[in-house]
Parts: C-alpha cells; structure tokens; sequence
C-alpha cells in the first residue's frame, strides 16, 4: 500500500512538472526599450516593446495584404513599424500615444501587437 502511494505521488508530480514546463515554453515576455538602444545596439531576436508617437504623414494602409505601416518615433529617433494582423478599423493615428511589441529584424519593426492610448481620457481634472 505504501509503495502505490509513492508512486502515485511520484506520477502526480511529474504531470505537474511536465505541465509547468509546457506552459511556460509559450510565455512572451516584452522588454521596453530606448529608440536610441534600439538602433544603436541593434537588439535582436526577442520581443520587445517600444512606445512613441505615429508620424501621421507616413501611415500606409495595404487592405490586400492586411498591412499597416508607419513610422514610429520618440521625437529624435523614427523606426519604421510593419503590423501584419487585421485591425477592425483604420485607426486615426495622428498625436495618439502608441505602444508596439515584436522583433526588430533588419532595420524593421514587425509588430505583433498594437494598442493606442487615448491622452486625454485619462488626464487629471
């Protein structure tokens, strides 16, 4: 009896384990970094996010391709933004505070995730 016990636990915690492990391949953690670093050190092969201002004369729009392109800037510093997944809407992205995530590869930011922020929906009164 005591025997079937042991492995019975020894079973458990090796689903457990293996389990754990599984999960935590799928994770993707963003680390925000600088324009300057960005570009400067050429920070590849891991997600990253960056936040700046969308250059409003350079947004493109390719409905076949389901492709939005723009530039995205800090106020010194432009890198050029590729968003391959649908969007429900064309967003107006002129003075709209943007937050990206994805890989920068070869001068390009291919960006897997986009979110606006709206300034002054959260502005103190």
């Amino acid at each position: 009896m005591k025997l079937s016990k042991i492995l019975l636990v020894f079973i458990l915690l090796s689903i457990s384990s293996y389990t754990l492990f599984t999960f935590s391949q799928n994770v993707q953690v963003s680390y925000e970094t600088s324009f300057a670093n960005l570009i400067e050190e050429e920070v590849v092969d891991r997600q990253l996010m960056l936040v700046g201002l969308a250059d409003p004369d350079s947004v493109q729009w390719d409905s076949s391709l389901q492709e939005l392109s723009f530039y995205l800037t800090d106020g010194e510093y432009s890198i050029p933004v590729v968003y391959n997944k649908p969007i429900s809407t064309v967003m107006d992205l002129d003075e709209v505070e943007i937050m990206v995530e994805g890989y920068y590869r070869e001068g390009v930011f291919n960006a897997n995730k986009l979110q606006t922020r709206c300034p002054s929906k959260y502005d103190a009164k």
